[in-house]
């Protein structure tokens, strides 16, 4: 079996007082089987956080599982086409009407306020 690397496993494996590596190896399966008190197969860790359970560990098994613990995931930037059709928090490329200045906290505290 090929083991590959994803992010959304991270989180999951600190969680779980493993090294985080991002690979769901034998260590991360039976840390979460053990957790979740199932079977020690991916495809049963998968039914168990509703996902469908087709035995490959993926992104949506890694979510599936942080999930089921309350692990929060780290949020992902958006697509490339999200972003140039200016459906993101970020606007448009270039879109040099809305820029926004921003004063560091530090120098606000520094001065006394604005």
């Amino acid at each position: 079996m090929i083991i590959k690397e994803y992010q959304e496993f991270k989180p999951v494996q600190r969680a779980l007082g493993l090294k985080a590596d991002g690979l769901p190896g034998p260590k991360t399966l039976a840390a979460v089987a053990l957790k979740l008190r199932c079977h020690e197969i991916w495809s049963a860790v998968q039914a168990a956080v509703n996902v469908t359970p087709d035995g490959i560990p993926g992104p949506a098994t890694a979510r599936g599982i942080a999930a089921a613990l309350d692990i929060a995931l780290p949020r992902s930037w958006p697509d490339q086409s999200t972003v140039r059709a200016g459906l993101s928090i970020f606007g448009r490329p270039g879109d040099e009407n809305n820029l926004v200045s921003i004063v560091p906290l530090i120098l606000y505290i520094m001065r006394g306020g604005p």
